[in-house]
């Protein structure tokens, strides 16, 4: 089920000077969703089964293999149970703590561990699917992933064929996607497509990904 939409976190006041005057007015900052602890409980529920299944099947072996497996069915349902979960916890503490500041011409990501990378929009390259999520790559090929929070995470696709990349936020759940969604697209169309379109008409060439006019 899709999670639950909190209310957004009041926005900081405006900063007298942009901290990236290159790209221009400071906007706001968007952050993704914090799961609440009910969320974690339901991730548990979800586990016990599949724990449940590894604990019987050890104890199958066990009654096969004989003496010396008396705490093999504990260790294995323990590990189904609390493996996944400890993985999916870590991984949410990771990419949650990251946040997305919105300027006049482009985007920081600020990654878990306080780095920033610049997304100017006339230099981004912009991927997109069905479910409205986006891939964004620098022209270095570092990429950051995210998404609305309705929508699952994009976990895979950092890949971008002829391109080394490097992905340093992967799946954000973003609030208030109806702001920031239209924000990219316009601010990537606004400085990219009459440039391009420009270079076109005068007999060069624009490229779009890997899509060359």
């Amino acid at each position: 089920e899709p999670p639950e939409r909190p209310e957004p976190p009041e926005q900081p006041a405006l900063p007298e000077q942009s901290e990236h005057p290159e790209l221009g007015a400071y906007h706001r900052t968007y952050r993704p969703i914090r799961r609440k602890p009910s969320a974690y409980a339901l991730l548990l529920l979800f586990l016990t089964p599949f724990a449940a299944l590894a604990y019987l099947l050890a104890l199958l072996v066990g009654a096969v293999v004989g003496r010396g497996w008396d705490l093999a069915p504990v260790v294995l349902g323990g590990l189904a149970l609390l493996g996944p979960f400890a993985v999916r916890v870590l991984w949410q503490r990771r990419h949650t703590r990251v946040e997305f500041r919105h300027y006049e011409k482009g985007l920081v990501a600020v990654a878990a561990d306080g780095r920033e990378v610049l997304y100017p929009w006339q230099s981004t390259t912009v991927f997109t699917d069905g479910w409205d999520r986006f891939k964004l790559c620098t022209p270095e090929g570092t990429v950051v992933t995210l998404g609305p929070t309705d929508r699952r995470p994009a976990l895979g696709g950092a890949r971008i064929k002829g391109r080394r990349t490097r992905t340093v936020i992967r799946g954000a759940q973003v609030l208030q996607d109806e702001k920031w969604h239209p924000a990219i697209l316009h601010g990537v169309r606004s400085a990219q497509l009459a440039p391009a379109t420009a270079t076109a008409l005068d007999g060069g060439e624009a490229a779009f990904g890997d899509l060359v006019l």
